[in-house]
């Protein structure tokens, strides 16, 4: 590389490179300021204020770049107007309440912040030694928004399902700052993250999104621990009977454990690994609930198959190196066989198209009415999941469309709560839907093709048998199946009698 002039060409698109870096740097920002504003980073008071200024004069540099961080120093306070005046060195510019209002919002602890008045004076005073970033200029006025420090971390990972093709990577914040990649190299728990891969499984074994399990208290047998675990739903209350696909969109927790019970632990860690998942993973019922850590790259690969109809097409970073005379060293991508079909990818199916489709249907309701609704703005179709562990202790959201696999994490590299309620749909679904408004601007909506081999029935969702001429219409739903697995009974509950069976 050094002393050959060797060149080394990625996979990476440069465009969605920077699309992933900003979305995902905006995203944490964002969660730095619902936590609240920490204050100040310094305060010099109103004698030293001339003299900060001179050293601001050599610590910042012009022209400005949007994505840079400045030091400034408040001069004046205008309480009728509720602005600062600040000081960047050469350069004097404001910062309107209107355009911070979050600082506003004193943070206690990662838990707990406490309301200041909404006036500037009450939050700064001259003196003051804050980071701001510029936000915009009008006529020849400078205006600021305030920003701290970024703590919180995280990653991006996008990729073409059809070719394997990494087209963006961001492995945190700060490249210069650290240089620990958290899309490859970081395992956490992704919670949630891992419950398509639980009902896949399922789907593979002959469950369909139909089948009904109760969802209801039940207490379970850790011989690992040697004690009894009672596992909860995050709303703390139990649903009754529910199909496997209300199950999956509402990210029921009982029931998925209830699933990982009958379809066997063993059987679930050998669908994961046909998945590519690599790393350890509990042999307990926990793991259901995505108790065993994982990394970002394992879970994307994991949805790329979804995404790509059952098939496995392995990831690729390098294209080709060749050396300072054009001459091929390495070549992984033979872009002169690129045909249509894409011929030239070496395809392994890892799971039937009809079990892939199964769980993209149903992780698309996920996004229509589940735990995914933020990125229903984002207009195209597409399937994806929230994940979230306990304590709010690592946010993610993988999503995909027929063209695009991209996923987030979210989380402290010292492992600590994100802040009170920071699940993956408030912190790690904005980033993604960030990335992929822009990723897929100029790519048409794209459906998910659906294989042969799967059906379509109208069902009774109290029940997931097929819905009769008396089944209320706000009880059936059209749902889908590998066909011979479809239910073959009608349903016959009535309203009064579904209660009976419910208290049952």
């Amino acid at each position: 590389l050094y002393t050959k002039g060797y060149r080394i060409y990625t996979s990476v698109d440069l465009k969605l490179q920077n699309y992933a870096r900003k979305a995902l740097r905006k995203g944490l920002e964002a969660i730095e300021r619902r936590k609240g504003f920490t204050g100040p980073i310094d305060e010099v008071g109103k004698n030293g204020i001339a003299d900060y200024v001179e050293y601001l004069k050599t610590a910042n540099k012009f022209p400005f770049n949007m994505d840079k961080i400045y030091k400034a120093i408040v001069t004046y306070i205008d309480k009728k107007h509720n602005y600062a005046i600040i000081n960047l060195g050469d350069l004097k510019g404001y910062l309107r309440y209107r355009d911070n209002k979050w600082i506003s919002y004193k943070r206690i602890d990662d838990t707990h912040k406490k309301y200041i008045s909404g006036k500037i004076a009450n939050i700064l005073k001259a003196g003051d030694v804050i980071y701001v970033k510029f936000l915009k200029k009008i006529s020849k006025t400078y205006f600021f928004k305030a920003y701290q420090k970024v703590e919180v971390n995280g990653a991006i990972l996008s990729v073409e399902p059809a070719t394997g093709l990494v087209k963006s990577m961001v492995g945190g914040y700060s490249y210069s700052k650290n240089q620990f990649n958290r899309a490859f190299q970081a395992r956490r728990l992704p919670g949630s993250g891992f419950k398509p891969i639980i009902y896949a499984a399922a789907f593979a074994k002959g469950y369909t999104p139909a089948s009904v399990f109760l969802d209801t208290p039940e207490m379970f047998f850790d011989t690992l621990k040697n004690k009894y675990w009672k596992p909860e739903n995050y709303e703390k209350r139990f649903y009754g009977p529910t199909t496997l696909r209300d199950a999956l969109v509402h990210s029921r927790n009982v029931v998925t454990v209830k699933l990982l019970e009958k379809i066997g632990i063993n059987y679930a860690i050998n669908f994961a690994r046909k998945l590519k998942i690599t790393s350890p993973l509990n042999k307990d019922l926990s793991m259901a609930l995505g108790s065993s850590a994982l990394t970002l790259l394992e879970l994307v690969r994991a949805y790329s198959i979804f995404a790509n109809q059952g098939n496995n097409v392995d990831f690729m970073f390098i294209k080709k190196i060749s050396d300072s005379r054009g001459n091929i060293i390495e070549n992984n991508f033979k872009i002169d066989e690129f045909d249509l079909k894409l011929g030239f990818i070496k395809k392994k199916e890892i799971i039937s198209p009809q079990i892939a489709y199964l769980i993209t249907s149903v992780l698309e309701d996920v996004i229509k009415r589940g735990t995914g609704r933020r990125v229903r703005s984002l207009n195209k179709p597409c399937a994806g999941k929230t994940g979230t562990t306990n304590d709010y202790k690592d946010a993610w959201f993988f999503g995909y469309t027929p063209d695009v696999a991209t996923g987030v994490y979210v989380g402290y590299d010292k492992v600590r709560t994100i802040g009170r309620r920071e699940t993956g749909s408030r912190a790690a679904s904005p980033i993604w839907l960030d990335y992929m408004k822009k990723a897929l601007a100029n790519v048409p909506p794209n459906m998910f093709s659906v294989p042969q081999g799967i059906i379509f029935r109208k069902i009774d969702i109290r029940n997931g048998l097929l819905a009769s001429a008396s089944t209320p219409r706000k009880y059936t739903r059209m749902e889908c199946f590998v066909k011979g697995t479809e239910p073959k009974k009608y349903s016959n509950i009535n309203s009064s009698e579904f209660l009976k069976y419910e208290l049952k």
